[in-house]
């Protein structure tokens, strides 16, 4: 493709299908041929990434929304800031100050604007933070983490997407991966909106093709080009020919397939996965290659 850099988005559909191991370990092979290399993981519910490559990434950017802030000097107690409340995320009694309910609260700034007294004032709320790091030769790393407990994943999702763009801009990046959450939802939409390409990692099990299909529509409705990564292919009890029928029928490349591999399973538990797999190394290798092509 001769637009640069090249975005691919991995998704995965049901969490545990392998896109986030695949996604780094694919990063981290076309770094090493010297290629360079962004990874932005937005799946700012549980990031994984660091902890494939091993790498303790800095937190340098706060993700905040507006939150009011309520001067009760100032308020008249007229329950306008209530009215033009969508969230109900503010309660209260005529003739006395508003209560924020903090956790409805989307930072709209309604309330301001319709305070006619300016009784409320700009404040903030941390939802989570931007890190970021150099995390090989040739591949940077930008992660977004949601706060736990908080449930504006989108917003956080979007804040890490606008400061990807950013990097982007002012890099000279040969390609961008994006590691995006499970499901098929806001986050994984918005992960698919920034890539050319989507490379879905499923696995050859009931669940595993309803959300690959459910992947392949969404895709499809994007306009996006989507090709597959069958993982766990053999292992038992598996239907790895279901999948790849599928896959046939609308027309969609399954262009690699990672066997089971208990020694895999191993030594993931230890992080030392895309060191030392031989399977992973393979899959990743094949999957460079392809890619390569795509830059």
């Amino acid at each position: 493709m001769s637009q640069k850099p090249y975005v691919l988005t991995v998704c995965g559909g049901k969490g545990g299908t392998g896109k986030s191991t695949v996604a780094t370990a694919l990063s981290l092979t076309l770094s090493q041929r010297g290629h360079s290399l962004l990874l932005v993981d937005l799946d700012v519910d549980g990031p994984s990434t660091a902890n494939l490559l091993e790498v303790s990434p800095e937190a340098y950017k706060e993700i905040s929304i507006f939150k009011p802030t309520i001067v009760k000097e100032r308020c008249l107690g007229c329950g306008k800031c209530v009215e033009a409340c969508q969230e109900h995320a503010l309660i209260h009694k005529k003739g006395s100050p508003p209560i924020l309910l903090e956790d409805l609260c989307s930072g709209c700034t309604a309330c301001l604007l319709a305070c006619p007294n300016s009784a409320i004032e700009r404040g903030a709320k941390s939802l989570g933070k931007i890190l970021h790091c150099k995390a090989a030769e040739n591949l940077v790393l930008l992660i977004g983490e949601l706060k736990p407990g908080e449930a504006r994943s989108p917003v956080a999702a979007l804040h890490t997407r606008e400061e990807a763009q950013r990097l982007i801009a002012a890099n000279d990046f040969d390609m961008v991966v994006v590691d995006s959450a499970p499901g098929v939802g806001n986050l994984t939409a918005q992960a698919l909106l920034m890539g050319n390409e989507i490379l879905a990692v499923t696995e050859p099990t009931p669940l595993g093709l309803h959300d690959l299909l459910l992947i392949l529509e969404l895709a499809e409705f994007m306009g996006k080009i989507a090709y597959v990564v069958l993982n766990k292919s053999t292992i038992p009890h598996g239907d790895p020919v279901s999948v790849k029928k599928a896959c046939g029928q609308r027309g969609v490349e399954v262009i690699a397939e990672i066997p089971y591999d208990l020694e895999f399973l191993k030594l993931q538990s230890v992080k030392a996965a895309l060191r030392k797999s031989r399977s992973l190394r393979e899959a990743a290798s094949l999957l460079a290659d392809f890619f390569e092509a795509r830059m």
